[in-house]
């Protein structure tokens, strides 16, 4: 009987584990405002383009009921994106990014809620912030799931 309550304990542990660990890491990405979403790698630099669509950033939350959805969009602005390009490109030979570059890299984000027309600069924090402050559908709080 011990034996046999040792062994649930051990497969209940090992399930919750399994269930906690990713299957792919990447991040999640959209074409179509956050209605659907799909895993990639989390370094490309969005836009970019995935089966003629353009792709930015989905950042998929969970509430309290378990069910995901997209809080909100993040993609770069043609200008940072190039710079990071340029960067992930880069040789060993090539001259390191200069700290204008690295400045346009770093502010060089752009956030959006899906339905919404406008994207906002993160230069517009007070605006950013209230887009990337998420609680679930319902009112509840929600978590960004990774």
């Amino acid at each position: 009987m011990l034996v046999v309550a040792i062994g649930g304990i051990i497969a209940a542990t090992v399930w919750q584990v399994r269930d906690l660990t990713p299957s792919k890491p990447g991040a999640y990405f959209t074409t179509d405002d956050g209605k659907h979403w799909f895993k990639d790698d989390p370094q490309k630099v969005t836009p970019f383009d995935y089966g003629g669509k353009q792709a930015v950033r989905a950042h998929i939350f969970r509430g309290q009921d378990g069910k995901e959805f997209v809080g909100y969009l993040t993609r770069h602005t043609p200008q940072a994106a190039e710079v990071i390009r340029k960067v992930q490109n880069r040789k060993p030979t090539d001259p390191p990014p200069t700290p204008a570059e690295m400045g346009l890299a770093q502010g060089g984000r752009e956030f959006k809620r899906p339905g919404d027309s406008e994207w906002v600069p993160m230069q517009r924090g007070a605006a950013v912030q209230k887009i990337t402050n998420i609680t679930s559908p319902d009112g509840t709080p929600a978590v960004e799931v990774e």
